[in-house]
């Protein structure tokens, strides 16, 4: 039997999978094999962190309905429940020139 594949995304393939008006984007494609349970999700501390502080945010100032907003909210911890919490703080990752990922490594 296999392994799932796991990935540890980072906050900007949430937000471009739930916020593009695109229909068919790479990061909906990644959300969808979440979904099915095709991919296992790793969640770096960090990430978790950035995608609440930033779906909060989103849902204060674009959702006037209150259960709306938490409804959203819930749904970001129920990602994070059915995922699998890793450190990352001794690891290494290539580093991406984005201009658009404010990671520090652009000065």
């Amino acid at each position: 039997m296999r392994s799932k594949l796991k990935a540890v995304l980072d906050t900007n393939i949430f937000i471009k999978a739930w916020f593009s008006s695109e229909d068919n984007n790479v990061c909906t494609k990644i959300m969808d094999l979440i979904d099915d349970r095709k991919i296992q999700l790793l969640f770096a501390q960090d990430t978790i962190g950035e995608l609440v502080y930033l779906v909060k945010n989103f849902a204060r100032h674009n959702i006037t309905d209150v259960n709306d907003r938490l409804a959203m909210l819930q749904g970001v911890m129920e990602l994070f429940y059915y995922s699998t919490s890793v450190n990352t703080m001794n690891t290494s990752s290539p580093i991406i020139l984005d201009k658009y990922d404010d990671n520090g490594l652009l000065s």
